[in-house]
């Protein structure tokens, strides 16, 4: 997300609608977008959770985890008991 730029016109760009950006992205409606946000704008896929863990890289955050295994951030969060989203470099993030 750049500078000025809003749900409308991101929705309008990718020709969909602000809720399912919401929903692909697993944001609450009232989420106010900040520069740097990466949206996804398709649906996302399902994984095989084949994998029990994830070690967290460099730049990666529970948001992107949880896109990329397709599986809700609430959840990841009551899974590795997280008060809040932040994770750290090595980290090992349970899946299931």
């Amino acid at each position: 997300v750049a500078k000025g730029e809003k749900f409308y016109g991101l929705s309008k760009k990718n020709n969909i609608t602000i809720n399912e950006i919401l929903e692909y992205n697993d944001l609450p409606s009232n989420y106010v977008l900040q520069i740097g946000d990466r949206l996804y704008t398709q649906k996302k896929k399902d994984k095989n959770l084949s994998q029990l863990y994830h070690e967290v890289k460099e730049g990666e955050s529970l948001l992107y985890i949880s896109q990329l295994y397709a599986v809700r951030k609430e959840a990841l969060m009551r899974l590795n008991n997280c008060k809040d989203d932040a994770v750290s470099v090595g980290q090992k993030i349970m899946l299931q």
